[in-house]
């Protein structure tokens, strides 16, 4: 029984030192009531059996702290590699949010180029459509002026036709490659003036133009259209030219007709707001080669405003002219005004 409870290896050391003074305790208290004398027990014999069961009670204890702090070990690295493993995870998802961020980044970043190519692109088909509707207006101006010649032979009015309807075609093309294909068409083809039709139908009285345009040749054809229509004509190459003749002449000037896109940093509309500052029933004729709903609020009809889509027949130019003019008269007659400038005469 005692070897079934007590056996070897089955009870910590401390529990054997414990064991041993306790039986060691009950021979003294059997010697000491059998009348034996008790010095026997201070012996070297009874002190080796004592020193035994502290060394075995020592080293229980010795053990017991050796496996706490195993138990103590074993805890903090359980602690260390879960602590390593929630790091791992959160440097995992670190890189993956940071991965994604320059993704993202990256993207934008193209986009942003991308974006900016196009409106490179998108300006320099602007510049291009500009240039190339004053040349297509400057070819329709002067072929519709040949056709107007009544000694012209059939074959060379029909070349000139031609010419005419080659410069619609072109125009038409132009406002495709700026995306705005459903448009109007060439010029004023909504109320499309045939090519015969080149001398102005609508005649002035003896009012002044002031023509605002950077291209000189443009500038001299609309002038030959119309002196020939009855007008008297100023020229600006730019806005601060325009607005120079303005100081100068401002008060016989009758109606103004300017290219919206203008070099010097003064557009076709900021000179429009400038000159009707001072004269606010002034009309301005705003002419573009991009069709009216391209330009949006830059060409949106005011008081005293219009538009010209170009490449235009000298038809369109001299009616664009005269209907500014005789709006501009309705509105000097309105009453809804009273206290505006009056109309310089």
């Amino acid at each position: 029984m005692m070897n079934k409870s007590f056996g070897r290896l089955k009870r910590p050391l401390v529990f054997r030192a414990a064991l041993l003074v306790a039986v060691c305790g009950g021979f003294y208290s059997q010697a000491a009531e059998a009348g034996v004398a008790p010095h026997f027990y201070p012996t070297w014999t009874f002190c080796g059996v004592w020193g035994l069961a502290f060394l075995l009670g020592s080293a229980g204890a010795w053990m017991r702290i050796r496996l706490w702090r195993a138990r103590i070990l074993r805890e903090f690295d359980e602690e260390i590699r879960r602590v390593k493993d929630q790091s791992a995870k959160d440097l995992q998802r670190e890189a993956a949010a940071r991965e994604a961020a320059q993704q993202a980044l990256q993207q934008s970043q193209e986009l942003a180029q991308r974006q900016e190519r196009l409106a490179r692109v998108g300006q320099t088909a602007a510049r291009l459509a500009h240039e190339l509707n004053n040349v297509l207006t400057i070819i329709q101006g002067h072929a519709s002026l040949l056709l107007d010649n009544p000694n012209m032979d059939k074959d060379t009015a029909k070349s000139i036709a031609n010419i005419t309807d080659g410069v619609e075609r072109t125009a038409t093309l132009v406002k495709q490659m700026l995306g705005n294909a459903d448009s109007s068409s060439a010029g004023n083809t909504r109320e499309k003036t045939p090519p015969d039709t080149g001398t102005p139908r609508t005649r002035g009285g003896g009012e002044t133009v002031l023509v605002v345009d950077d291209e000189a040749v443009l500038r001299e054809m609309v002038r030959e259209i119309l002196e020939a229509g009855g007008y008297r004509i100023l020229e600006a190459g730019n806005g601060r030219e325009a607005l120079q003749v303005w100081e100068k002449q401002g008060k016989g000037i009758h109606v103004v007709l300017t290219d919206m896109t203008l070099p010097d940093g003064i557009s076709g509309r900021d000179l429009a707001a400038k000159l009707q500052e001072g004269n606010p029933r002034l009309p301005v004729i705003l002419s573009s080669g991009h069709n009216r709903e391209s330009l949006g609020s830059k060409a949106q009809a005011g008081p005293g405003l219009s538009f010209l889509s170009k490449p235009y027949h000298p038809a369109d130019l001299a009616r664009a002219v005269r209907a500014a003019l005789d709006n501009a008269a309705r509105r000097e007659s309105s009453p809804a005004a009273p206290n505006s400038p009056p109309h310089p005469s």
